[in-house]
């Protein structure tokens, strides 16, 4: 998306979890909008996706012509809250400051990565989630890209060999 130089931008408070229907309706209204965006990889039901979140929850930045500026007609639109203000002004944001989000959007500069720890055989660990959550465990090999086995022991019994996601431990320092 080419953000046009000629245009006011302005940010648009609206409705919780509504951005993206608010976005439908003010473009209707013939405004240009940026909703930033990030990715983030998630677990969810022991598996691994990578989920779109707002860098902004709750908000859409609008640009417009200095001459068109239907302030009535935005605060109608489904999803939309209100135009952000100071007193009864809408707050202008610099320009530059709306290409630089939106290069930085396009590059990707918002994005979480995973962190990637590489555990060692033998390394001292602790478990973070699950039923065993806070004991304490010996790595034993790592089983794929986010697995690993581990050894544990429970009330003094035998080691015993456990499978575990990488999420699911934190080294000992």
């Amino acid at each position: 998306m080419k953000i046009p130089a000629a245009l006011d931008w302005y940010a648009v408070s609206t409705k919780p979890k509504c951005e993206d229907i608010a976005v439908r309706g003010l473009e209707r209204l013939k405004a240009t909008t940026f909703l930033p965006l990030y990715t983030e990889e998630v677990r969810r039901r022991c598996k691994r996706i990578t989920k779109m979140r707002r860098l902004f929850p709750g908000y859409v930045f609008i640009g417009l012509a200095p001459w068109h500026m239907p302030w009535q007609a935005i605060c109608e639109v489904n999803g939309v809250h209100g135009v952000v203000s100071f007193g009864r002004v809408p707050a202008l944001i610099p320009g530059a400051i709306i290409t630089g989000l939106q290069a930085a959007h396009i590059m990707g500069s918002f994005d979480i990565q995973p962190q990637i720890v590489t555990y060692r055989p033998g390394a001292d660990v602790r478990i973070t989630d699950g039923p065993f959550a806070g004991f304490p465990a010996r790595v034993h090999e790592a089983r794929g890209t986010d697995k690993i086995a581990v050894l544990f022991s429970i009330f003094g019994s035998s080691e015993r060999i456990i499978e575990l996601q990488l999420d699911d431990l934190a080294l000992v320092a």
